[in-house]
């Protein structure tokens, strides 16, 4: 039985989140389960469902002290029944985001990792100083990949390339986005209708179709994703170009039978 009305307050919190969620469902349910079909249909070709450890293997440290605190709270809840609100959760937030061949999905039970983590480091006893160094490096480790990805992609402009985007796309035209850099997405927000695209299994030419009936194209990502968009732009010169690095470019387009505008303007 759960005593702890910090353990409801939790729980309401939640309930909270979900039902705003199935609100927002509730007015478009059948547009949602076709997305979350095809969802599905694409990481059912994805690979090995332990693919996304092999993706964070620089965050090998933090895997293994968060997963190490969740199985303790896991064993540990058949002898503190305090413990099984932390375990359940940790259990489904780890194995959605495991099925889910999603890296960024491990982000989902690192809450309750953190609070299994707490929850070990107050019953450990004689080994809570060994576990406390362990729980450091794991910090470190995070903090200098951080550091690393900053000075990375220190160059990367996101207001540069917003204003890219508003200049060379009018108010009021519809746009394909492809997936994943968002700028694009919120540089139109509230000023251009758009289509976003993402690399998902869906019916024959479905993004080609949406391309074509848009004004603008904006390519952030490799065509090799959207092989039917590829094919549609062979040839096209783009209004404009930010390339700002490795895994940061974006070309602008003006979908094929409008018309044609010459000139390629390039930002970096």
């Amino acid at each position: 039985m759960i005593r702890s009305p910090r353990t409801y307050a939790l729980l309401g919190g939640f309930a909270v989140a979900a039902g705003a969620w199935g609100v927002y469902i509730a007015d478009d349910p059948a547009t949602f389960t076709d997305q979350m079909a095809r969802q599905v249909e694409r990481k059912a070709q994805l690979g090995s469902y332990w693919y996304q450890f092999r993706m964070a293997r620089t965050h090998v440290v933090t895997l293994l002290v968060t997963c190490g605190a969740g199985i303790w709270v896991i064993i540990s809840s058949w002898k503190h029944q305090a413990n099984a609100v932390v375990a359940i959760a940790f259990a489904t937030a780890f194995i959605v985001a495991t099925f889910g061949r999603e890296t960024g999905y491990f982000s989902n039970f690192y809450p309750f990792a953190c609070i299994a983590l707490a929850m070990a480091l107050s019953a450990a006893g004689p080994w809570n100083r060994a576990l406390t160094a362990i729980v450091a490096l794991a910090f470190l480790n995070e903090a200098a990949i951080l550091a690393n990805d900053i000075r990375r992609y220190h160059h990367r402009d996101h207001s540069a390339l917003s204003r890219t985007v508003l200049e060379v796309i009018p108010p009021g035209t519809t746009v394909f986005i492809a997936h994943p850099i968002v700028t694009p997405y919120f540089a139109l927000l509230g000023r251009n209708p758009m289509r976003i695209a993402v690399p998902t299994s869906t019916e024959p030419h479905a993004h080609r179709r949406a391309a074509v009936e848009s004004n603008y194209i904006a390519v952030t990502m490799p065509l090799a994703y959207l092989p039917d968009v590829s094919e549609l732009l062979t040839g096209s010169t783009p209004l404009a170009v930010v390339d700002q690095g490795p895994g940061y470019r974006l070309e602008l387009y003006r979908s094929p039978g409008a018309p044609t505008t010459s000139g390629v303007r390039t930002s970096r």
